[in-house]
């Protein structure tokens, strides 16, 4: 009997080393599942974390994408207004636009080149109607009386001789307007500002001559005036 018993007592013994060892594992499988647990909950943190960053980068998206279009559209309407302007100052004849621009009574504007060759075929027109015709009033002495004359010849203040020339009546072209043909008065003006507008404009539009010639005076000589005898008289 008492070698079975040792034997049982060793078997239980061996049980026991057993049970003792499974629970050492089971409580390390524990330790590592809580461990686990810990790291999971960390990454469903960061995870909520990133969903959130995610969102807030896809709001912005949002907000860059509205605000580009807005801009695209402003500068659209930009580029729309600039053309309307571009087009408003468009020269009546040859359609371009030129930063020395001259405008009518009318209201029509021209870039000098145009209207200089507007005049100068009116003149040459004129002239063919009427061969006694002198643009630079030359033989303007003719048309005077006698005494006129002797006001002329004596009088030394400049008053005296523009009330004598502005008396006489001085045939002379009918320079119209090319577009409507309103026959001037007085010479074209020069649009001064427009070389501003036009410089703002430069870099939506490559059809602006803004560095063109700019005559100080090109109209002299279709509007040579009475008043303007007066520096020959004296």
């Amino acid at each position: 009997m008492q070698p079975e018993t040792d034997q049982s007592q060793q078997h239980y013994e061996a049980l026991n080393d057993e049970n003792i060892q499974l629970k050492c594992q089971s409580q390390a499988l524990q330790n590592e599942v809580a461990v686990a647990h810990d790291k999971i909950a960390v990454l469903r943190s960061q995870l909520f974390i990133s969903q959130q960053y995610c969102g807030d980068l896809e709001r912005r998206r949002r907000i860059i994408e509205l605000e580009l279009s807005q801009t695209q559209h402003a500068i659209t309407e930009t580029r729309v207004r600039v053309d309307e302007i571009l087009n408003a100052l468009e020269c009546d004849v040859c359609m371009e636009v030129s930063s020395v621009t001259w405008g009518l009574g009318c209201g029509h504007t021209f870039c000098t080149e145009c209207l200089l060759g507007w005049f100068t075929s009116v003149r040459a027109s004129y002239m063919q109607s009427a061969p006694d015709y002198d643009p630079m009033f030359s033989n303007y002495r003719a048309s005077l009386t006698m005494d006129e004359r002797r006001v002329l010849s004596r009088s030394r203040h400049v008053h005296e001789v523009v009330a004598v020339l502005n008396s006489k009546t001085y045939q002379s072209p009918p320079y119209s307007c090319p577009t409507c043909r309103y026959v001037a008065c007085d010479p074209p003006a020069q649009i001064y500002r427009l070389k501003d507008v036009l410089t703002a404009a430069k870099s939506d539009s490559t059809s602006v001559d803004i560095d063109g010639p700019n005559p100080s005076n090109p109209w002299r000589e279709f509007w040579l005036r009475q008043t303007q005898l007066v520096h020959i008289t004296l």
